[in-house]
């Protein structure tokens, strides 16, 4: 039996200067509704909803000049769109039982992350590998052998008769750094695969000479390359080991592969850019706009992570800001809905905090939230991206990286990986009773430290409330504006999506 114990309505309510809206948890409505009736669903119950018994609950003083009215507007809501239900689920799934999983660790892997080097010629200021981070490992010397990684690749081989793409990338530290292993292992998969493997690296770019560009074109490599914005933006925060800014030396290289080959560098180069405070978004957008070379390209954007680490917010702030260290809400809304709304808007930069999240409440579909519901964010670890350590052992993926999963000597740790699935699933049963549910983007990296943590989730659980607020006035704040504003979002979205899992 569902959790119906309490008549209050799954909804949650919020505005824009505008309207007044109300989001219908069970059937993914958003409807905009008169203060009156905005006012009165809070004194709305499912169990008993008649006036009279609406009347019991207002509080004295309660203004009730249209009380018939809007009692009239919510009543023909709730019965001609199923709409102010008490429902809510019960239960959270993602894999029905354990041979499913078994099943799947030992014939679906489909992509590894080979850490070749935890070393680094820069030293980024933001860095999770900085030694700033309480959670994460330190840059090292370490560096993958050629063994280890061959050894990598033919576990991905035995284990990947039933996976419908293949995918073989590259990650440090700076990858380029460990270039050799880098060669063979591209040239190994091309020796023992009979169907296309995708490659891709993310470099800092430093390292790529006329010879790297040559063999990764020859040989279609995808290059994920960082970049943070202008050149003040992109030299604050990433220097090289020695101190130096980088930004002139990142476009020279975008230069010179761009002079090799227009067509490979927007089809196989792609941008990965970290924004560390919200003050720097219109210089990031303004700067990719008007540089030929990145405006017609794919970005993914990121945020830091300031939980579980010594780096402080005031240090990553825009010049001029410090007196106002976080940029007013409206302020900041309004430079959102202006990108959306006019041709200033940036169709290709793929940006989880806004495209993503919007995309998902523009092709939400309408059907009744059921007793179960999915566990939205989480992939299976060890499928979609197994991450090696340079000695061998496996993580869940690059940002889950030292949490152990197993090793190539002994394969994938079924029973770890179907308990950790349990404990998520234990640990979630607040999320029965949240607004976001339908929506969430939670996965293991949220609830793991050393071990499972369920205050990281419920850190976590608060940010991801507050992004479903502000992407839910955000949304309505377009479509009042331009109803089809967001129509090439959807299939945009799914289009870089498919991009960035296949790199």
């Amino acid at each position: 039996m569902a959790n119906e114990t309490s008549g209050v309505p799954f909804i949650f309510k919020f505005g824009t200067s505008n309207a007044q809206y109300i989001y219908d948890v069970n059937t993914n409505h958003i409807i905009d509704v008169e203060p009156s009736v905005f006012n009165l669903v809070d004194y709305y119950r499912c169990s008993d909803s008649s006036l009279d018994k609406v009347r019991t609950r207002l509080p004295e003083g309660y203004d009730d000049r249209d009380l018939v009215t809007a009692f009239n507007i919510l009543s023909r809501l709730r019965d001609q769109h199923d709409l102010f239900s008490n429902h809510r689920p019960i239960s959270m799934n993602f894999f029905d039982s354990r041979n499913e999983v078994d099943h799947a660790l030992q014939h679906k892997v489909n992509s590894l992350v080979l850490s070749v080097t935890e070393q680094c010629n820069f030293r980024c200021a933001y860095c999770i590998f900085s030694g700033a981070y309480y959670y994460r490992r330190s840059h090292s010397n370490r560096r993958m052998s050629l063994k280890t990684a061959l050894h990598a690749v033919d576990f991905l081989r035995s284990h990947s008769d039933k996976a419908e793409n293949l995918a073989v990338t590259f990650y440090g530290g700076e990858p380029l750094l460990n270039y050799p292993v880098i060669r063979e292992i591209i040239e190994y998969c091309r020796s023992v695969f009979n169907r296309p493997v995708l490659h891709s690296l993310t470099t800092n770019s430093s390292l790529l000479d006329e010879e790297k560009i040559h063999y990764f074109h020859s040989r279609g490599i995808y290059l994920v390359i960082s970049i943070d914005g202008p050149q003040k933006q992109h030299d604050r925060f990433r220097r090289d080991i020695a101190g130096h800014e980088t930004y002139e030396q990142v476009i020279r290289v975008l230069e010179m592969i761009h002079k090799l080959d227009p067509v490979y560098y927007f089809s196989h180069i792609s941008f990965s850019a970290v924004i560390p405070h919200p003050s720097w978004y219109d210089d990031f957008y303004e700067f990719v706009k008007n540089n030929p070379l990145l405006s017609n390209s794919i970005f993914r954007t990121s945020s830091i992570e300031y939980e579980d680490t010594v780096l402080q917010r005031e240090n990553f702030v825009k010049p001029g800001f410090e007196a106002d260290f976080l940029i007013p809400h409206e302020q900041f809304m309004n430079s959102l809905l202006h990108r959306y709304t006019t041709s200033d808007r940036l169709k290709p930069v793929f940006d989880d905090q806004f495209n993503l999240r919007l995309s998902l409440f523009h092709e939400r579909c309408h059907h009744l939230l059921g007793d179960v519901v999915k566990s939205n964010g989480l992939c299976l670890p060890g499928i979609r991206k197994l991450f090696v350590n340079t000695d061998g052992r496996f993580g869940i993926c690059e940002r889950v990286p030292d949490y152990p999963i197993g090793d190539l000597a002994h394969g994938l740790d079924s029973e770890v990986i179907w308990s950790l699935i349990r404990q998520y699933i234990e640990l979630s049963s607040d999320c029965f009773n949240c607004p976001a549910v339908r929506f969430c983007l939670l996965c293991f990296q949220h609830i793991l430290r050393k071990g499972v943590d369920i205050e990281r989730k419920h850190i976590f659980c608060k940010y991801e409330r507050k992004d479903f607020e502000r992407t839910l006035i955000l949304y309505c704040m377009i479509l009042e504006k331009d109803t089809h504003a967001l129509d090439w979002l959807v299939d945009h979205r799914q289009k870089m999506a498919a991009a960035f899992d296949n790199k």
